[in-house]
């Protein structure tokens, strides 16, 4: 371990960011920074610490209105009569 790495920590990570989709899938992100033994930021630079600084992730697995309604349209059950 270096001498820069012994003073170095990662603060907590933020909330995650609102999804970027209101309908089917998107992503939400969040964050963290390196601070100093004495607490401070070091910018936005990681240097000095491990890991990562960024998280990505999915969120709104539901379908969008458009979407359901052409499921449901798919699902429905046809009847077939011959004459």
């Amino acid at each position: 371990m270096n001498n820069i790495s012994a003073y170095r920590y990662w603060g907590s990570w933020s909330s995650w960011s609102r999804c970027s989709k209101t309908c089917g899938t998107g992503t939400q992100s969040r964050s963290r920074r390196c601070l100093t033994r004495y607490g401070y930021h070091h910018g936005s630079s990681s240097r000095g610490c491990y890991g990562k600084s960024y998280e990505t992730r999915y969120c709104n697995y539901g379908c969008c209105p458009e979407e359901l309604y052409v499921i449901m349209s798919l699902n429905v059950q046809t009847k077939i009569t011959f004459w």
